[in-house]
């Protein structure tokens, strides 16, 4: 069963990601259009609609939630949703990097996971990597709602 982010993922990701109905470039110079949504068919000029804008949201996050959905640590809701925003902003080949795949194997995933992702906060800008303050707010709150409680999900 593919599980779907939750509503406070969904409200997560938009808070961060605004939407831009006109392609524009991002802080490490990445074209960009919606809700994130980047790719060959962002170039620029390109401008969209709402609607349009709301269905490659989900169907940029139909992969992350896909792969998501195949983790053995019985996430709950809200560290589903956290982690889903994270993907879809860092890329799901964050999942197969070391400190990733470590923390999600460990038997402390809980706490190893978001430490993971704190560490995501920097771009390369210029050719050199630096802490970018809006993606270390992003991350932040991401770990904040990992760890807000929820019941967890049906299995």
């Amino acid at each position: 069963m593919i599980r779907r982010i939750n509503s406070a993922g969904l409200a997560l990701l938009r808070a961060f990601e605004s939407c831009e109905l006109e392609a524009y470039r991002d802080v490490a110079g990445i074209w960009t259009i919606g809700w994130g949504h980047t790719g060959r068919d962002v170039v620029p000029g390109l401008e969209i609609n709402q609607q349009r804008a709301d269905a490659l949201l989900l169907g940029d996050l139909d992969p992350v939630e896909r792969r998501l959905s195949t983790l053995r640590a019985p996430l709950n809701d809200n560290q589903f949703g956290a982690f889903a925003v994270f993907l879809f902003n860092v890329g799901l080949g964050a999942l197969n990097g070391e400190g990733m795949s470590a923390a999600l194997s460990s038997p402390d995933w809980e706490v190893a996971v978001p430490v993971q992702m704190l560490r995501w906060n920097k771009a390369t800008v210029k050719g050199q990597k630096v802490v970018v303050p809006g993606l270390a707010r992003r991350r932040e709150a991401e770990v904040a709602m990992w760890q807000t409680p929820c019941v967890p999900a049906a299995a």
